[in-house]
């Protein structure tokens, strides 16, 4: 017995790539989620994640959305193409809590290059950015340093050449449209021009902890606090670019912090507590 052939036509049905996304800030009322353009959409349709599914919340022509914590509970989101009354293959959901990046930067880094500073600056986005600026702390407060209006790159590095020994704290300031200004977290870079320690505050108060920096954390060092009398007080091993004795250990007078190394001279610093 011949069986005639048969045609089966399926529904139509779309071919896409898939959209990645991702979170550009995350800031104390509102949050940025941008995706990549596919060549051919113009519209795009965001979901987020309810009780059980994702929903619909709007459709855009843009490659990303701004939305209101207050408005928007969620915290998990997708986005999928449109093609003419169609979807194509959406996004995967994300968290954007959990992607890296705080309230516009994601990351401020700060390193020694010879006797420079190199402030590496790495935003989640641009949107809304009208100038940058990094600040530097000047003993009382942070002063402009160097700023870029309208920045075009999500990373961005700065130079200083006038390094002072010590710390050197620098931020990012941002002035975002509107008078809005979002603060970096300080980033410190140690400078030991010609020295291997340095201890400050001196004078110091009895009531404040007093900073010990080290340029060289190699082998340990021991930390020797004698009195005017030549009496030991304090003894630690310093073994960190940064270490303190505590506030309170030492009473008024004059102390002689002695560094001894093995092999090495020993290095003797004056410090006065009042």
């Amino acid at each position: 017995m011949t069986i005639g052939a048969e045609r089966f036509v399926s529904d139509t049905f779309n071919i896409s790539k898939r959209t990645t996304i991702g979170s550009g800030f995350n800031c104390p009322d509102s949050f940025l989620i941008f995706w990549n353009k596919i060549p051919g959409i113009t519209d795009y349709r965001v979901y987020r994640l309810g009780n059980k599914y994702l929903e619909p919340i709007l459709v855009t022509a843009d490659s990303f959305v701004v939305l209101a914590k207050n408005s928007n509970p969620s915290l998990h989101y997708a986005v999928a193409p449109l093609i003419g009354n169609r979807e194509g293959v959406k996004s995967y959901t994300i968290n954007y809590t959990i992607q890296g990046v705080e309230c516009y930067i994601r990351s401020f880094l700060a390193s020694l290059d010879n006797n420079s500073a190199k402030l590496d600056l790495l935003l989640g986005t641009l949107y809304s950015i009208n100038r940058i600026i990094i600040e530097k702390f000047d003993g009382t407060g942070f002063v402009q340093l160097q700023q870029l209006s309208n920045p075009g790159n999500l990373l961005l590095s700065f130079i200083d050449t006038q390094l002072k020994k010590g710390l050197n704290i620098y931020r990012v300031k941002l002035e975002l449209a509107g008078g809005r200004i979002v603060y970096s977290q300080p980033v410190t870079v140690y400078y030991f021009p010609g020295v291997e320690f340095i201890v400050f505050p001196n004078p110091a108060q009895q009531s404040q902890a007093i900073n010990i920096l080290s340029a060289n954390t190699v082998s340990d060092v021991l930390l020797q606090l004698l009195n005017v009398s030549g009496q030991k007080v304090y003894e630690s091993v310093i073994d960190d670019v940064s270490q303190q004795v505590p506030a309170g250990r030492l009473s008024k007078g004059v102390y002689f912090f002695r560094f001894v190394r093995k092999g090495e001279k020993d290095i003797v610093m004056r410090v006065f507590v009042q």
